[in-house]
């Protein structure tokens, strides 16, 4: 009699346990091929970050080879208008890519602001447009506006930073066209800030400190060897 009273209490055990896995089973949302609830629930996937490569960066351009081989794609961390950490990329000189990936990062932890930071092919290598979206680059293959002389951009060796709020000034004379220079606006470089010491702290030189008959707020710029 025990025995056979032993074989009815471990029969209810099992069915019990069957019982509750196929509850708790049925309370699961299982999830097919595609990522989506075979249930009720669908999983919404976030819109695909936009691929920048190399190549890309520096497509639409006739860019000589010599110069070429000395710049390099990176990607940057900095704090948006929008108080985030987002990502931008930079094409660079290979000699200062580390430093500047250390730069923003450093202007990311104090919350400097800044709008974008895309390469210039983006806007066709348009120098204005980039500006005009106050886009935040460096490598752009071209003069010096209004003379023969390249560019320290043509070399990776100058960022402009957020162009609408830090423009190029000569007397009257401001661009990008529609901006204009307020110290007390968020992400506008004024002299002996951090953002301003951050750089200088690498070797780079900021063009409000230019006394030239003219200064480039938004541009710093390093000379190597």
């Amino acid at each position: 009699m025990k025995y056979f009273t032993a074989i009815v209490f471990y029969t209810f055990i099992i069915f019990a346990f069957i019982g509750c896995d196929k509850e708790e089973s049925g309370s699961k949302i299982s999830l097919n091929e595609t990522g989506t609830s075979s249930d009720t629930v669908s999983l919404i996937s976030e819109p695909e970050e936009k691929i920048i490569s190399f190549d890309s960066a520096i497509s639409g351009l006739e860019i000589p080879a010599n110069i070429l081989e000395t710049v390099t794609l990176i990607e940057v961390t900095f704090f948006s208008f929008d108080s985030v950490l987002e990502k931008g990329y930079l094409v660079v000189n290979k000699k200062v890519a580390d430093e500047v990936v250390l730069i923003f990062e450093e202007i990311a932890a104090i919350k400097f602001p800044i709008e974008k930071i895309k390469p210039v092919s983006e806007y066709d290598w348009s120098d204005l447009e980039s500006m005009k979206d106050n886009n935040t680059s460096c490598f752009n293959y071209r003069n010096v506006a209004g003379t023969n002389s390249l560019s320290r951009h043509g070399l990776g060796l100058a960022i402009d930073i957020n162009p609408l709020l830090n423009p190029y000034v000569r007397g009257s004379y401001v661009s990008p066209p529609g901006s204009k220079y307020d110290p007390l606006v968020p992400g506008t470089i004024i002299a002996d800030s951090d953002v301003v010491n951050i750089f200088k702290k690498y070797g780079w030189q900021w063009g409000g400190d230019w006394n030239k008959g003219y200064k480039d707020y938004q541009h710093f710029t390093k000379y190597i060897k």
